[in-house]
């Protein structure tokens, strides 16, 4: 990939018009990506949305440190505080699956003001904060992209029913099943992960009549690699997710975000009759539950394309259920993006005017690249090692005690990925690469 400045001159922006970025998929991080990218100077921004509308539904969320981090730079952290909760004593306790017994509280790396600290909430509250922020006339619903063309001078946008649009930048945010990833994959198959996530936010007042809830956010770890997280998610709503191994005749009947109804309560009362009662008082009150594989493909090892598209989010590190990161990552990778652009802007290399400031994109998303790729090839290759080196580690256990002694093994040495500071990781990359932007 051509990454100097004096080869990329064909690709400057032109200084008579904005830069025109055209974002692909209107959920979280297509909105987040809109939010931001909307700050620099001599651009227009579009986001392309299939539905017709922001969807009602959705899933618990965690915000680790590095995605409360990011939302951060956009707004005021304050505002993120009135739709998020955290458990106490700590954000996240780890509790033995029988017994409910803690076995470890998650804590982060260093103490920080709480307004940083991990906390949880759902996706509808968190996209509509993101959207908030979105300029008004940006988003276009009921626009379903179809296929994307690219060439030297920018990209077209083909829909399902309305005319083409060019851009000279496509943001790709449309999520695992991203449609414009697989046009340049075309042999790429998401792949079972062997887990079911079975999940449900519902109203807290349901839980009224429930002795023993606990006040705190809480995860039940099982040995054949169960986990149960349950918890208060903000709002005055409550989360129950279930990740159970399940084989793949069970995984084809399902699909995302689509009810299991009573006979999928039915089978999590059965799966987990001999887990701490507290989980079964809990399933008991449930007015319904969603269940979907975890599926997954193999990374973007290069999140960009002609320097001309570019992927985000879960477009590009395609694998559901990743340490309750996905959200972060998905900023981490808008930030990158928009840090990129605004430094090697002439506004910041030249000190133009703003109606005046052209973009180098080739550049931009060289160094958006290299602040990336690194990152995420090793949370991919973490993906295995937890998958496949971790789960052997705790299969050869000789007895209760030994099991839970080698969990508290594992469950450590993960704050590199829920910690990461993408700023931090852009300015080193652009320092390592200083006089190709300024000079």
């Amino acid at each position: 990939m051509a990454a100097s400045k004096q080869g990329s001159t064909e690709l400057m922006s032109d200084v008579k018009k904005p830069l025109e970025i055209a974002i692909v998929g209107g959920g979280i991080i297509g909105g987040f990506a809109a939010a931001t990218l909307s700050r620099l100077p001599n651009s227009k921004v579009s986001l392309f949305e299939k539905a017709e509308g922001p969807r009602e539904a959705g899933a618990w969320i965690a915000l680790t440190e590095a995605a409360l981090l990011t939302l951060s730079r956009i707004a005021n952290i304050e505002e993120v505080q009135e739709f998020v909760y955290r458990g106490k004593p700590e954000p996240l306790s780890r509790r033995h699956w029988k017994t409910g017994e803690v076995l470890k509280y998650d804590t982060s790396s260093f103490p920080r003001p709480e307004n940083f600290v991990q906390a949880r909430t759902h996706r509808v509250p968190l996209h509509n904060f993101v959207l908030k922020h979105v300029p008004e006339g940006v988003i276009k619903y009921n626009h379903a992209v179809v296929k994307i063309d690219v060439d030297i001078s920018g990209g077209t946008l083909h829909f399902e029913n309305q005319d083409p649009v060019r851009a000279d930048l496509i943001v790709a945010a449309d999520g695992i099943y991203s449609r414009i990833r697989r046009q340049f994959r075309v042999n790429e198959n998401l792949e079972y992960k062997g887990v079911v996530a079975y999940r449900y936010v519902f109203d807290e007042n349901l839980l009224k009549d429930v002795h023993g809830v606990l006040d705190d956010t809480s995860s039940w770890m099982g040995r054949d690699g169960t986990s149960v997280f349950l918890g208060k998610v903000g709002l005055q709503k409550y989360g129950f997710v279930a990740l159970i191994p399940e084989p793949p005749n069970v995984a084809s009947d399902l699909a995302w975000n689509r009810s299991a109804g009573q006979r999928g309560i039915s089978h999590l009362l059965h799966y987990f009759q001999e887990w701490d009662p507290l989980i079964t008082k809990i399933i008991n009150v449930l007015p319904d539950i969603l269940a979907f594989p975890l599926e997954r493909a193999p990374w973007l090892h290069d999140l960009t394309i002609g320097d001309r598209i570019v992927f985000a989010g879960d477009a590009a590190h395609p694998t559901s259920g990743v340490y309750a990161v996905g959200s972060s990552m998905g900023f981490d990778d808008i930030w990158a993006l928009y840090r990129a652009l605004s430094e090697t802007s002439t506004k910041s290399t030249n000190d133009d005017s703003d109606e005046e400031t052209k973009y180098n994109l080739p550049l931009s998303l060289f160094l958006f690249n290299e602040t990336r790729k690194h990152f995420l090839q090793r949370v991919e290759r973490q993906t295995f090692i937890d998958g496949e080196v971790k789960r052997k580690y705790l299969n050869v256990a000789k007895d209760d005690a030994d099991w839970q002694r080698r969990l508290l093994n594992t469950l450590g040495g993960l704050d590199w990925v829920k910690e990461h500071n993408v700023e931090l990781e852009y300015q080193k990359v652009r320092d390592e690469h200083f006089l190709k932007i300024y000079t």
